[in-house]
């Protein structure tokens, strides 16, 4: 099993589902502070979010959480990075934060 993530594929298929018109995944998960010194929230008020996993622009899988209000990236480089929060209906959304 790999832990690679294909960020370029995910941003396409994102971006098909958004010129097609085909329903998109909620898009109302709230990620705050962005940017971030380290600690940041994500918004799931209605309960739905099952994991959130988080990526460098490399790809590479960093960490991940099943707990999605509170996540911390401090001991990370400055940079952006890809949050991808899958819901417990295995719908995926994918978002960018900024680690300063």
């Amino acid at each position: 099993v790999s832990n690679v993530f294909d960020v370029d594929r995910v941003e396409k298929e994102l971006l098909v589902v958004v010129v097609t018109g085909v329903e998109q995944p909620h898009s109302f998960h709230t990620v705050y502070p962005n940017p971030t010194n380290g600690r940041f929230f994500i918004d799931d008020s209605i309960g739905e979010i099952s994991r959130v996993d988080l990526f460098n622009m490399m790809g590479q899988h960093l960490d991940f959480k099943s707990d999605p209000s509170n996540f911390d990236i401090s001991i990370f480089s400055e940079g952006i990075y890809l949050l991808k929060i899958t819901t417990i209906d295995k719908r995926v959304v994918t978002q960018r934060i900024v680690k300063k």
